[in-house]
Protein backbone atom coordinates (compact mmCIF):
# COMPACT_ATOMS: atom_id res chain seq x y z
CA UNK A 1 0.00 0.00 0.00
CA UNK A 2 1.42 3.36 -1.03
CA UNK A 3 2.04 5.95 1.66
CA UNK A 4 -0.18 9.02 1.69
CA UNK A 5 1.30 12.32 0.42
CA UNK A 6 1.19 13.73 3.96
CA UNK A 7 3.09 10.81 5.49
CA UNK A 8 5.61 10.94 2.63
CA UNK A 9 6.23 14.64 3.30
CA UNK A 10 6.73 13.97 7.01
CA UNK A 11 9.15 11.15 6.26
CA UNK A 12 11.07 13.31 3.79
CA UNK A 13 11.25 16.19 6.29
CA UNK A 14 12.54 13.82 8.99
CA UNK A 15 15.12 12.46 6.55
CA UNK A 16 16.44 15.87 5.49
CA UNK A 17 16.62 17.17 9.07
CA UNK A 18 18.53 14.04 10.10
CA UNK A 19 20.99 14.45 7.23
CA UNK A 20 21.54 18.11 8.05
CA UNK A 21 22.13 17.40 11.74
CA UNK A 22 24.64 14.64 11.05
CA UNK A 23 26.61 16.96 8.79
CA UNK A 24 26.53 19.89 11.23
CA UNK A 25 29.63 18.88 13.28
CA UNK A 26 31.67 18.44 10.11
CA UNK A 27 30.47 21.78 8.72
CA UNK A 28 31.52 23.55 11.92
CA UNK A 29 34.76 21.71 12.71
CA UNK A 30 36.18 20.07 9.58
CA UNK A 31 39.23 21.73 8.01
CA UNK A 32 39.75 21.66 4.28
CA UNK A 33 41.29 18.32 3.31
CA UNK A 34 41.81 15.64 0.62
CA UNK A 35 41.44 17.34 -2.80
CA UNK A 36 39.65 20.43 -1.45
CA UNK A 37 42.70 22.53 -2.27
CA UNK A 38 42.25 22.02 -6.02
CA UNK A 39 38.73 23.43 -5.97
CA UNK A 40 39.69 26.23 -3.58
CA UNK A 41 42.46 27.15 -6.00
CA UNK A 42 39.86 27.53 -8.74
CA UNK A 43 37.48 29.39 -6.41
CA UNK A 44 40.16 31.91 -5.50
CA UNK A 45 40.66 32.64 -9.19
CA UNK A 46 36.95 33.40 -9.69
CA UNK A 47 37.55 36.90 -8.34
CA UNK A 48 40.39 37.48 -10.79
CA UNK A 49 38.96 35.76 -13.88
CA UNK A 50 35.24 35.20 -13.25
CA UNK A 51 34.50 33.98 -16.77
CA UNK A 52 37.54 31.68 -17.06
CA UNK A 53 38.55 30.62 -13.54
CA UNK A 54 40.29 27.48 -14.87
CA UNK A 55 42.78 29.60 -16.78
CA UNK A 56 45.53 29.59 -14.17
CA UNK A 57 48.63 27.48 -13.48
CA UNK A 58 48.68 24.74 -10.86
CA UNK A 59 51.14 22.21 -9.48
CA UNK A 60 49.55 18.76 -9.54
CA UNK A 61 51.28 15.47 -8.77
CA UNK A 62 54.69 17.12 -8.99
CA UNK A 63 54.06 18.71 -12.39
CA UNK A 64 53.47 22.34 -13.25
CA UNK A 65 50.41 22.76 -15.48
CA UNK A 66 50.03 25.99 -17.45
CA UNK A 67 46.29 26.05 -16.75
CA UNK A 68 43.41 23.85 -15.60
CA UNK A 69 41.39 23.88 -18.79
CA UNK A 70 41.69 20.09 -19.07
CA UNK A 71 40.33 19.63 -15.54
CA UNK A 72 37.54 17.03 -15.44
CA UNK A 73 35.25 19.32 -13.44
CA UNK A 74 33.76 22.57 -14.77
CA UNK A 75 33.78 25.30 -12.12
CA UNK A 76 30.06 25.72 -11.28
CA UNK A 77 30.37 24.86 -7.58
CA UNK A 78 33.56 26.90 -7.30
CA UNK A 79 31.47 30.07 -7.62
CA UNK A 80 29.67 29.02 -4.42
CA UNK A 81 33.03 28.39 -2.78
CA UNK A 82 34.21 31.83 -3.84
CA UNK A 83 31.19 33.37 -2.10
CA UNK A 84 32.04 31.36 1.01
CA UNK A 85 35.65 32.50 0.94
CA UNK A 86 34.53 36.12 0.73
CA UNK A 87 31.91 35.77 3.48
CA UNK A 88 33.95 33.58 5.80
CA UNK A 89 36.77 35.99 6.58
CA UNK A 90 40.16 34.63 7.68
CA UNK A 91 38.68 31.24 8.67
CA UNK A 92 36.09 30.43 5.98
CA UNK A 93 35.90 26.66 6.45
CA UNK A 94 32.47 26.58 8.14
CA UNK A 95 30.88 29.01 5.68
CA UNK A 96 32.24 27.24 2.62
CA UNK A 97 31.12 23.84 3.93
CA UNK A 98 27.70 25.28 4.79
CA UNK A 99 27.24 26.48 1.21
CA UNK A 100 27.92 22.95 -0.01
CA UNK A 101 25.31 21.40 2.33
CA UNK A 102 22.37 21.91 -0.10
CA UNK A 103 23.96 19.38 -2.46
CA UNK A 104 23.90 16.73 0.28
CA UNK A 105 20.29 17.55 1.12
CA UNK A 106 19.35 17.48 -2.56
CA UNK A 107 20.90 14.03 -2.72
CA UNK A 108 18.74 12.97 0.23
CA UNK A 109 15.60 14.18 -1.60
CA UNK A 110 16.64 12.52 -4.87
CA UNK A 111 17.37 9.21 -3.14
CA UNK A 112 14.04 9.35 -1.30
CA UNK A 113 12.12 10.01 -4.53
CA UNK A 114 14.11 7.41 -6.46
CA UNK A 115 13.28 4.62 -4.03
CA UNK A 116 9.68 5.81 -3.73
CA UNK A 117 9.32 5.78 -7.52
CA UNK A 118 10.22 2.09 -7.58
CA UNK A 119 8.02 1.37 -4.51
CA UNK A 120 10.93 0.53 -2.28
CA UNK A 121 11.30 1.81 1.33
CA UNK A 122 12.35 5.41 0.63
CA UNK A 123 13.67 6.41 4.06
CA UNK A 124 15.63 3.21 4.59
CA UNK A 125 17.05 3.28 1.07
CA UNK A 126 18.01 6.95 1.29
CA UNK A 127 19.66 6.50 4.70
CA UNK A 128 21.64 3.45 3.61
CA UNK A 129 22.89 5.28 0.52
CA UNK A 130 23.56 8.63 2.21
CA UNK A 131 25.47 7.01 5.10
CA UNK A 132 27.50 4.68 2.92
CA UNK A 133 31.17 5.54 3.52
CA UNK A 134 31.92 6.92 0.07
CA UNK A 135 28.88 9.24 0.05
CA UNK A 136 28.96 10.39 3.67
CA UNK A 137 32.68 11.18 3.70
CA UNK A 138 32.43 13.04 0.40
CA UNK A 139 29.38 14.90 1.72
CA UNK A 140 31.49 17.24 3.85
CA UNK A 141 34.33 17.83 1.41
CA UNK A 142 34.52 20.29 -1.45
CA UNK A 143 35.02 17.58 -4.05
CA UNK A 144 32.44 17.21 -6.80
CA UNK A 145 31.26 13.66 -6.05
CA UNK A 146 28.15 14.63 -4.10
CA UNK A 147 27.22 17.72 -6.17
CA UNK A 148 27.41 15.68 -9.37
CA UNK A 149 25.51 12.73 -7.90
CA UNK A 150 22.81 14.90 -6.33
CA UNK A 151 22.15 16.99 -9.44
CA UNK A 152 22.35 14.00 -11.77
CA UNK A 153 20.07 11.79 -9.70
CA UNK A 154 17.58 14.64 -9.27
CA UNK A 155 17.51 14.98 -13.05
CA UNK A 156 16.89 11.25 -13.46
CA UNK A 157 14.08 11.17 -10.87
CA UNK A 158 12.30 14.17 -12.38
CA UNK A 159 12.61 12.76 -15.89
CA UNK A 160 11.26 9.40 -14.73
CA UNK A 161 8.29 11.13 -13.14
CA UNK A 162 7.57 13.18 -16.24
CA UNK A 163 7.79 10.17 -18.54
CA UNK A 164 5.53 8.07 -16.30
CA UNK A 165 2.90 10.81 -15.97
CA UNK A 166 3.30 12.10 -19.55
CA UNK A 167 4.10 15.61 -18.30
CA UNK A 168 6.55 17.97 -19.95
CA UNK A 169 7.36 20.08 -16.87
CA UNK A 170 9.21 17.44 -14.85
CA UNK A 171 11.10 16.31 -17.95
CA UNK A 172 12.30 19.87 -18.59
CA UNK A 173 13.20 20.29 -14.91
CA UNK A 174 15.13 17.04 -15.10
CA UNK A 175 17.01 18.40 -18.09
CA UNK A 176 17.96 21.52 -16.12
CA UNK A 177 19.34 19.44 -13.24
CA UNK A 178 21.25 17.22 -15.65
CA UNK A 179 22.74 20.30 -17.31
CA UNK A 180 23.81 21.60 -13.90
CA UNK A 181 25.36 18.21 -13.14
CA UNK A 182 27.36 18.52 -16.35
CA UNK A 183 28.67 21.84 -15.05
CA UNK A 184 30.16 20.00 -12.07
CA UNK A 185 31.57 16.96 -13.93
CA UNK A 186 31.70 16.04 -17.60
CA UNK A 187 31.03 12.41 -16.66
CA UNK A 188 27.48 13.45 -15.71
CA UNK A 189 26.55 12.97 -19.37
CA UNK A 190 25.78 9.37 -18.40
CA UNK A 191 22.78 10.55 -16.36
CA UNK A 192 21.04 11.09 -19.70
CA UNK A 193 20.94 7.33 -20.31
CA UNK A 194 18.50 6.06 -17.61
CA UNK A 195 15.61 8.30 -18.75
CA UNK A 196 16.25 7.32 -22.36
CA UNK A 197 16.12 3.63 -21.47
CA UNK A 198 13.03 4.20 -19.30
CA UNK A 199 11.23 6.08 -22.09
CA UNK A 200 11.98 3.35 -24.61
CA UNK A 201 10.96 0.47 -22.34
Amino acid sequence: MAASPQSSRKALTWLLVSLALTQAPFILLMPFHIDDGVFLHIAENVGRQPLMPLRQPIIWEGRVWADMMSHSHPPLACYLMYAGLRLGGPHPEAVVHLLMLPFFLLLGWALFEFFRFFRLPPVLGALLAAFSPVVFVSGHTLMMDVPTLSLGLAGVVLAFRGIRDDRTGPILAGGVFTALALLTAYSAIFYVLPPLFFASA
